[in-house]
């Protein structure tokens, strides 16, 4: 079965440009300089796949953000129930501060107190976009508990990825590496793959210094 004419060339047409796409990969630095200037001189970055590479998938670490924040509402919460003159000992279990009093009837007073640390936070992907309150104030068996809520958990992990990827993006510069890929997956992961770098170890070493990110 003879090819028509029109398809032969069609076809030569194609593996010349190929050719002509590719063909800076495989020339020096001075060679591709003196190139007319019709012809391309960039290089094609080859995938993983073709070239080999870093791969990593970092994670962002709920617990630390939780243990983080929790710790700066507890101290808020203290400072307010010292202020209300209400004696207290708050405990920490999780996102959860449980606040005991010494004065049991002073239980409406100091959850008055305590409401200033209900302040909104974006909503994100739980709340549609629109404010919801950081923490849930509540009363159990005459002790007052200030929960942080999936909102302002989610939001504070999102802003932590958002964060990271510019962190993360300037220090694989410092390798010198071309076309790294670098993208959010879900709400908090970090994809990141570095095409032609084979030193997973080094790259771990330099993206830890990112807090609060998992591999």
């Amino acid at each position: 079965m003879k090819f028509p004419p029109f398809r032969t060339i069609a076809v030569l047409l194609v593996t010349l440009l190929s050719v002509l796409a590719v063909m800076p990969n495989f020339l020096s630095e001075q060679t591709k300089a003196g190139l007319p200037g019709w012809l391309p001189s960039q290089e094609i970055v080859l995938g993983l796949d073709l070239q080999g590479g870093s791969h990593l998938l970092l994670q962002v670490n709920r617990d630390d953000i939780v243990e983080g924040r929790i710790s700066d509402i507890r101290r808020d919460a203290r400072a307010m129930l010292i202020e209300a003159g209400i004696g207290s000992l708050i405990t920490t279990d999780g996102a959860t501060l449980n606040v005991e009093l010494t004065d049991a009837s002073q239980l409406d007073a100091a959850r008055q107190a305590l409401e200033p640390l209900a302040q909104p936070v974006d909503g994100g992907i739980f709340g549609g976009g629109t404010s919801a309150p950081e923490i849930d104030i509540s009363t159990s068996g005459g002790r007052i508990l200030i929960t942080m809520t999936e909102d302002a958990i989610a939001s504070r992990m999102s802003s932590l990825v958002a964060q990271s990827l510019e962190v993360i993006r300037s220090r694989i510069d410092e390798v010198g590496t071309t076309e790294p890929i670098i993208q959010r997956q879900g709400e908090d992961r970090i994809l990141v793959q570095v095409p032609g770098f084979g030193d997973s170890e080094r790259l771990k070493d330099l993206i830890s210094q990112t807090a609060r990110l998992t591999f």
